[in-house]
């Protein structure tokens, strides 16, 4: 079974979170920021959420943590657009807290890994610096360094 670690400040919002991610059919745990890390080094994770809350810096440790882990792992991040400066996406992919946009990158990434397939989900329409993220990765790097 695929699994998925939510990770933000806020624990009501991430048990919220944590029931919708539930539809993709994944395990899903929830860490508040402070333990992100640790959560990630006690087992590797599928699929990484990273809810609005979640720093820059905080985002790059997990981002790279969690390709250390396992290196096909992904990193939904759920933002607004104008939320992101090009430079701070620290993600596979970019999405709005819509739930259903979330259920449905979620899903399309975790099942990239198996089939290598890459179906377009919901992303932000664009972040300045880095162009339409729509269905499409982040161009040339997974994240800006």
């Amino acid at each position: 079974m695929p699994s998925i670690l939510c990770v933000g400040g806020d624990i009501q919002l991430l048990e919220t979170r944590a029931v919708v991610l539930r539809q993709t059919g994944a395990e899903v745990r929830c860490a508040p920021s402070s333990k992100a890390l640790a959560a990630l080094e006690s087992q590797p994770f599928d699929l990484v959420v990273l809810c609005h809350s979640v720093k820059s810096d905080e985002a790059r440790q997990i981002y790279e943590t969690a390709h250390r882990r396992l290196p096909s792992a992904q990193v939904l991040r759920l933002t607004r657009v104008d939320a992101l400066a090009p430079e701070t996406v620290y993600a596979d992919k970019v999405v709005s807290t819509n739930p259903a946009s979330v259920v449905q990158c979620a899903t399309e990434l975790l099942h990239r890994q198996g089939n290598g397939k890459n179906p377009e989900c919901p992303a932000l329409e664009a972040v300045p610096g880095i162009g339409a993220l729509s269905g499409r990765e982040i161009p040339e790097q997974p994240f800006v360094r």
